[in-house]
């Protein structure tokens, strides 16, 4: 050996990069699949799953992919916005119990907005319309006053 290391081939390094790439984008919906189970287990979607084996192991065992896209969208979506706002709140450290808290007192809050909201909206399409008040008259009892200055007939 003359000490020197030998060169790597380029196309080994694309090959490694792209199964380095292809590992975390597995691991990512690997991730992901397993969050949304522990959504579907919270929120108990396994009571109500055509799934024999989600009821058994009384918690989503099955296709959580389909079982998600099945019952999410029949979740309410105040319990949606509490749900995505302590993901928010947990994201950035805050604890467990306190980001659930805090969620559900966030969402109760904009309820609270939306209803007064809706009150004001209400009670201004309920209240009479104002009265048109007609505009005064104009009359001119005496002439125009002389004007003063040259009279341009053309440009």
């Amino acid at each position: 050996m003359n000490g020197k290391m030998p060169r790597p081939d380029p196309e080994d390094e694309k090959k490694r990069a792209q199964q380095e790439a292809q590992r975390q984008i597995e691991a990512n919906r690997h991730a992901e699949r397993e969050r949304r189970r522990g959504l579907c287990d919270l929120l108990t979607f396994w009571k109500f799953c055509a799934d024999a084996r989600c009821k058994r192991a009384r918690r989503c065992a099955g296709d959580v992919e389909r079982c998600f896209n099945l019952f999410w969208p029949q979740v309410p979506d105040d319990i949606k916005n509490e749900i995505r706002h302590a993901i928010k709140l947990r994201s950035q450290g805050v604890p467990p119990q306190q980001a659930a808290d805090e969620a559900h007192e966030f969402v109760a809050q904009r309820k609270r907005i939306e209803q007064a909201a809706l009150a004001r909206e209400a009670a201004r399409r309920s209240a009479p319309p104002p009265v048109p008040t007609e505009p005064p008259r104009v009359t001119r009892n005496a002439p125009p006053g002389h004007r003063r200055g040259p009279r341009v007939r053309g440009l």
